[in-house]
């Protein structure tokens, strides 16, 4: 069944870059975390988003599929390719991604292996053709991956207010100011090369700095940006487990998530031995419904409460440009927000709940018998003495201006 991502709101949606091929070979993540992850992600959005060239550049994608073929089937997780004016199905994409393949694999970058599994061949027909007979897929067809992905790289050298940008990555480098300006220069240049790509982006990164701790940084930060690309195109929220922004509020952190079901007594464990369709069952009960929507508003309270935060450190940095003693003041401050801010939201969450509704003896074990209703019941539990209006409204100001209050005394007002 042929659907198109225009169809979808964004907040029913979800890209996950976990399961991008280079992040699979660089970072090593567990058959098991590949799993969970999209469970989490099924749990919290209606449509888990996954280009559908992941399924065959990597063994472990590879493998993933013959599990996540019944959500596949069902349209929970759809498989992504391009607009219908450029290929009409996922075998057709695929022929289309050999060609390409064809023109770019002798590029000297695409020696490492994680960028190597980029180059679709014929060795991965059978993957293909298992992924098209599932008959579910999506078109893109709303923004083009590489336009975003080019107005991000080019944002991100000229950005001066993210800690995590490439441009002030270059500032922790030994180069001279004269140095790093020719690099920045020649960074931006990338952007109109034809052939513009994550891959050709990190072997110019190769070629100009040198090897060490910054230039690894560098490289991180140039494939998030090419993963956040592809949310931003396809209108989508954006998870990904080794992102620095992780520590922080907001909706669609899965971290955040299953910390905070850990504190009411539901596993991680738990929940990665359910089967799909036992956490569809979970995800489709009106006592998940009444919990998700209370969870939402307790995270969005103190999310709103951070962003304030951090717009205003971000308009003192840009005031204080010129003060290096003021800039390096703030740059910590946002680094402590960065790294503090899910650990303080869940201490908050944790101290503003009594002992009757966080208990060792209503944890739920893995591999606990009937497991499903034990997790609704726990649900039900959970509503009755956090999910009531006007005890929920309560808990929710009173978790945000804690929040708010936590850090106005950390940061010194955050001025």
């Amino acid at each position: 069944m042929r659907r198109f991502l225009s169809e979808f709101n964004h907040r029913q949606t979800i890209f996950v870059g976990d399961y991008d091929s280079y992040t699979i070979i660089s970072q090593r993540p567990s058959f098991n975390h590949l799993q969970t992850t999209s469970k989490m992600a099924l749990l919290l959005f209606d449509h888990l988003l996954m280009p559908a060239a992941f399924f065959w550049q990597s063994k472990e994608m590879t493998r993933l599929m013959k599990y996540l073929e019944e959500p596949i089937e069902y349209g929970f997780i759809l498989p992504v390719i391009r607009d219908c004016d450029i290929t009409n199905g996922i075998y057709e994409y695929f022929q289309t991604r050999v060609n390409e393949s064809h023109r770019i694999g002798n590029i000297d970058v695409f020696r490492q292996p994680e960028l190597a599994s980029e180059i679709a061949g014929k060795n991965h027909i059978l993957v293909a053709r298992q992924l098209e007979n599932l008959n579910m897929y999506a078109h893109s067809d709303k923004k083009s991956v590489r336009n975003t992905f080019t107005d991000l790289w080019v944002s991100d050298l000229e950005n001066h207010t993210d800690i995590n940008s490439i441009r002030l990555l270059l500032c922790q480098t030994q180069m001279s100011e004269p140095e790093r300006s020719g690099v920045l220069k020649s960074l931006l240049d990338e952007a109109r090369y034809p052939q513009f790509s994550r891959a050709s982006c990190i072997e110019r990164i190769h070629k100009l700095i040198p090897s060490g701790r910054i230039r690894d940084l560098i490289v991180k930060r140039t494939s998030w940006l090419y993963l956040k690309s592809n949310d931003l195109s396809y209108d989508s929220k954006f998870y990904y487990t080794y992102d620095p922004y992780n520590s922080m509020l907001f909706e669609e952190n899965l971290f955040l998530l299953s910390q905070t079901l850990e504190v009411f007594g539901i596993s991680k464990n738990l929940i990665s031995q359910l089967t799909f369709l036992e956490i569809l069952k979970i995800k489709e009960s009106e006592e998940f419904h009444r919990f998700i929507a209370t969870y939402r508003k307790l995270v969005d309270a103190s999310y709103r409460r951070q962003s304030d935060i951090v717009d205003r450190l971000k308009k003192t940095l840009t005031r204080e440009m010129r003060n290096e003693k003021w800039i390096s003041g703030i740059y910590k401050k946002l680094r402590f927000l960065q790294n503090t801010s899910v650990s303080v939201f869940l201490g908050l969450l944790i101290n503003s709940l009594s002992g009757s509704i966080i208990k060792p003896s209503v944890w739920i074990g893995a591999g606990t018998v009937s497991a499903v209703p034990a997790v609704i019941r726990r649900l039900a539990s959970l509503n009755h003495d956090i999910g009531e209006t006007p005890l929920s409204d309560f808990k929710e100001y009173i978790i945000a201006e804690k929040y708010l209050d936590y850090y106005d005394h950390r940061l010194g007002g955050s001025k």
